[in-house]
C-alpha cells in the first residue's frame, strides 16, 4: 500500500467516513507490521489534540479531497459535518511553548516520510475501535515523557487517558487537561486529576502553562491550599511533610486557604514566590521591592524628622509621612507625590525618641508606659477589593518591642538591635490582610514592657479577581491604591 494511501485511509477512518472495505483494508496494513500500528497510536493521538483547533468544515474539505485524489470510496451516507471530539482537545505545549497548527498539519500529510521520528511502543491491532468512541471518564491525557519516567502503578504510554492518581517516582511526565491547561511533573511526584480544569498535587514539583481558554485552572494544595490561575505559568513545590512553595513566572496567581484560624486571600505577580516560615506566609523581600512605589505608603512615627531610606518593602521610593499625632490624612506614596486616600487614627498620644540610632527610623516611635492598655492604630479608607500586607516596626535599640495583633494574629518584635533590619527582631510582617468595610485595625501591646511602634510600611497588593463558574474573572475597574 502506498503511503498516501494509508495516510487516506487513517484520516477517513477519524472523520468517520471509512466504508467496510476501507476498514478492512486499514486494518490488515495496521496488523501487518509493528511500525504501522505506532504510526496510526500515533496519528490518532495527534488527530485529537489539533481537532478542536481547526475549523470543522475546512479541515474535513481538506482531507475530502485528498482522500478522492488517491481514489478512496466514501460510505454511501452523505458526508456529515466533523463531530465535536470526545475529549474536547485544542492545543498541546511543551514547557510552555504552542506548536502552529498549520505546522501539524503539514507533518500528518507527510507522516510516513518521517517514521524514525514517529515510531512508539505499540502491539498491531486485530480490529479497529469505532471512531470518536466513548472514552473511559478522562479528565486529562499523558502527552509528553521523558526517557527515565518511571511510574508506581506500572508503565503508561503517551497518549494514555488518565483516569487514576499519577504517582511519578522518576523522570518526569506532562499532562494535558481537557481544558487544554499543561501540567509539568517532575518526580518524586503524585497528582490527581479532579476535575476537567482541576488537579490536587499531594507532593512533588509541578509546572502549570494555562493558555486563556482554560482560565482558572485551579490546583488543590494540602492543609486547604489552593492555586488559581489568572492567566498566568506557575510552579509549586510541595514537600512530603512540610509547606509548600508558589513561584509565579507569568501572569498572575490567586492563593487562598480555607483556615479559619489564619485565612489567606492573596493574589501573586510574576516573578514573585510565596513559601510559609514558622506557619506564617513570607514574600521575598526582593518582590516586596519590586512593588511599584505608588502602591507602597510609608508612615514615620514620632516627632524627629521623617526617616529617609526603602525600609523593608523598598519599592523604589525612599518617601515616608511624618506623623506626630493621634489623626493622620493627605498621606504621600513611597514616591512622594501619588496622594493614598487613607486616614490613620491612633488612640496612643504619647512620642518618644532615642536619637543617633544607625537606622533613623528607630530615632523616634509613638509608645505607652509599661503597664498600659493596649493601644490601637486604625487605617481607614482601604480597598476590600485588594489584600495588603504590613510592615510594622518596633525597636529602640535596649530591647523595647511590642505584641502587634491584626485580624486575630499576634506576632511580635523582641526590640533588639536598631543597626539592621531583622525579621523578628525590629519588625515583624503581616501578609495579605483584607480589609472589613474598608478598616484594618492594628493593637500594639506589651505586658513587660513600653508599647513601642516607630512607624509602619504598607503595601496594596493587586486586586483578587472573583472567578465565574465557567473560569472567566470578573475584571475590577480602576481602585485606589
Amino acid at each position: 500500500m502506498s503511503t498516501d494511501r494509508s495516510i487516506a485511509l487513517m484520516h477517513a477512518y477519524l472523520d468517520g467516513e471509512l466504508d467496510a472495505a476501507g476498514h478492512r483494508e486499514l486494518a490488515d496494513w495496521i496488523n501487518a507490521s509493528p511500525d504501522h500500528a505506532a504510526i496510526f497510536t500515533r496519528q490518532t493521538f495527534d488527530d485529537r489534540r489539533i481537532r478542536d483547533e481547526l475549523i470543522a468544515r475546512e479541515y474535513q474539505t481538506l482531507r475530502r479531497e485528498a482522500r478522492l485524489s488517491v481514489g478512496v470510496k466514501e460510505s454511501s451516507a452523505a458526508p456529515q459535518a466533523d463531530p465535536e471530539p470526545a475529549m474536547g482537545r485544542r492545543v498541546w505545549y511543551l514547557k510552555g511553548s504552542a506548536f502552529s497548527i498549520n505546522a501539524v498539519l503539514a507533518a500528518l500529510l507527510v507522516i510516513a516520510a518521517a517514521l524514525t521520528y514517529l515510531f512508539l511502543p505499540s502491539t498491531p491491532h486485530s480490529q479497529l475501535p469505532a471512531p470518536h468512541s466513548a472514552a473511559p471518564a478522562s479528565f486529562a491525557i499523558l502527552s509528553d515523557l521523558s526517557n527515565d519516567a518511571a511510574f508506581a502503578d506500572g508503565e503508561l504510554s503517551l497518549g494514555s487517558a488518565l483516569t487514576a492518581p499519577i504517582k511519578l517516582t522518576a523522570g518526569s511526565a506532562q499532562i494535558m487537561f481537557n481544558s487544554t491547561a499543561v501540567v509539568d511533573l517532575i518526580g518524586p511526584c503524585e497528582f490527581q486529576m479532579t476535575g476537567p480544569n482541576r488537579g490536587r498535587l499531594t507532593h512533588g514539583r509541578l509546572e502549570a502553562t494555562v493558555p486563556q481558554n482554560a482560565h482558572g485552572f485551579t490546583v488543590d494544595l494540602p492543609h486547604q491550599t489552593h492555586v488559581i490561575d489568572l492567566g498566568t505559568a506557575f510552579r509549586i513545590d510541595a514537600p512530603d511533610d512540610g509547606e509548600p512553595t508558589i513561584h509565579v513566572t507569568r501572569g498572575r496567581v490567586a492563593v487562598t486557604r480555607d483556615d479559619p484560624a489564619n485565612p489567606i486571600a492573596l493574589t501573586l505577580a510574576a516573578g514573585q514566590v510565596m513559601r510559609w516560615v514558622a506557619g506564617r506566609v513570607v514574600l521575598n523581600d526582593a518582590d516586596l521591592a519590586a512593588a511599584a512605589p505608588q502602591r507602597v505608603l510609608n508612615i514615620d512615627l514620632g516627632p524627629t524628622p521623617a526617616y529617609d531610606g526603602p525600609g523593608v518593602a523598598g519599592a523604589g521610593g525612599h518617601f515616608w509621612n511624618r506623623v506626630a499625632g493621634p489623626t493622620a490624612d493627605k498621606l504621600l506614596a513611597a514616591d512622594g507625590k501619588t496622594p493614598w486616600p487613607l486616614t490613620l487614627v491612633s488612640t496612643v498620644k504619647m512620642h518618644g525618641q532615642r536619637p543617633g540610632q544607625a537606622i533613623g527610623l528607630f530615632d523616634d516611635y509613638a509608645f505607652s508606659h509599661i503597664g498600659s492598655s493596649p493601644w490601637t492604630m486604625r487605617l481607614d479608607g482601604l480597598d476590600d477589593r485588594r489584600t495588603y500586607d504590613l510592615i510594622l516596626f518596633a525597636a529602640t535599640g535596649i530591647a523595647q518591642g511590642a505584641d502587634f495583633t491584626v485580624a486575630g494574629v499576634t506576632r511580635s518584635t523582641t526590640g533588639r538591635g536598631a543597626d539592621a533590619f531583622s525579621d523578628g527582631d525590629n519588625y515583624i510582617r503581616f501578609v495579605a490582610v483584607r480589609p472589613v468595610a474598608g478598616i484594618i485595625e492594628i493593637t500594639v501591646s506589651k505586658t513587660d514592657n513600653a508599647l513601642i511602634c516607630n512607624g509602619l510600611q504598607i503595601v496594596a497588593n493587586e486586586p483578587q479577581q472573583t472567578l465565574a463558574t465557567d473560569g472567566a474573572a470578573d475584571h475590577p475597574h480602576d481602585v485606589k491604591p
